[in-house]
């Protein structure tokens, strides 16, 4: 999108929604917030199952980043909880745009997900045309996100799935949580280190937001990775070496098990996955390999 076009986004006050909405605004947009668990003028409740259609009029696409934070440790009320906002928000919002379609809502839908749609743990690299797995909670979850659009998509709304990676970035995310372990020289491997890490830096997530809400010829899945997927070893020798610090001190596995099924299925996941559709496309990464992402990422 080159002309100046109205956005609306959810998820807006977040840690990845903040760095798109940034850039949205320097490219020249009008981004207008969507916002979650409200009832009232300008929102959605996934409860009560109202949504402000008001706020789609109007505009031109819709980025739909909202959904409960995944890192944490996983309960009955957890998984309800990530799985709701995610799932039962795309649908409402889906529904909603495929009913203002005709009347020139929206046409555009860019909506995240996860790899974890492959699974947890194969042995290929993984692009787009890999088959997708049902294993594990989060599988599931991003199974059902991505069908949640189903109505906007029958609708004939222009819908992009980001499967993303983890997002790097030193304001939020996992980074944030690491960054003071790893100044005091504490960081290192977990769990032996040999785990493929699939990354991608906040900035590069948001500007690939911007590229897919430009082209006109994209729908589907997108892996929402930079093509430098690195082992665990590797991305927490890079840090350390960024901060000047060493990062040799292991972390052994067990230690990982009071987080249960989140620290399998993130921490201890082994997913290399490539960006295949945004390569092949033309999308150009700032960051594609890990030790630019750090450089970028501490610099800010």
């Amino acid at each position: 999108m080159t002309e100046r076009t109205r956005i609306v986004l959810t998820g807006a006050e977040g840690f990845v929604g903040r760095t798109v909405r940034h850039h949205l605004e320097a490219a020249g947009h009008e981004v207008v917030r969507l916002k979650s668990r409200s009832s009232g003028k300008g929102g959605y409740d996934i409860q009560s199952g109202h949504i402000d259609k008001e706020v789609l009029r109007g505009c031109q696409a819709v980025v739909h980043l909202a959904g409960a934070p995944i890192a944490r440790r996983w309960n009955e009320r957890s998984y309800l909880d990530i799985i709701e906002s995610r799932v039962a928000s795309t649908d409402l919002i889906a529904r909603a745009m495929a009913e203002l379609l005709p009347a020139g809502g929206p046409a555009v839908l860019i909506s995240m997900s996860g790899i974890n749609r492959y699974g947890t743990r194969r042995d290929e690299v993984l692009t787009e045309s890999s088959a997708v797995r049902e294993e594990g909670f989060l599988a599931k979850v991003t199974s059902a996100w991505e069908e949640a659009a189903g109505p906007a998509i029958k609708a004939g709304v222009r819908t992009v799935f980001l499967r993303t990676g983890m997002v790097l970035g030193a304001s939020g995310g996992p980074l944030k949580l690491m960054l003071p372990a790893f100044r005091l020289g504490l960081g290192g491997p977990i769990a032996g280190g040999a785990q493929r890490v699939s990354w991608i830096t906040v900035d590069d997530l948001a500007g690939m937001i911007l590229w897919a809400l430009g082209r006109a010829d994209l729908s589907g899945p997108i892996n929402a990775t930079a093509p430098g997927h690195v082992t665990q070893r590797e991305f927490a020798r890079a840090l350390g070496a960024a901060l000047g610090r060493p990062a040799f001190l292991p972390l052994p596995g067990w230690a990982l098990a009071p987080l249960g099924g989140f620290a399998k299925e993130t921490v201890l996941a082994d997913l290399a996955v490539l960006p295949e559709r945004a390569m092949a496309m033309g999308f150009k990464f700032r960051c594609p390999k890990i030790e630019d992402a750090f450089r970028e990422c501490l610099r800010r």
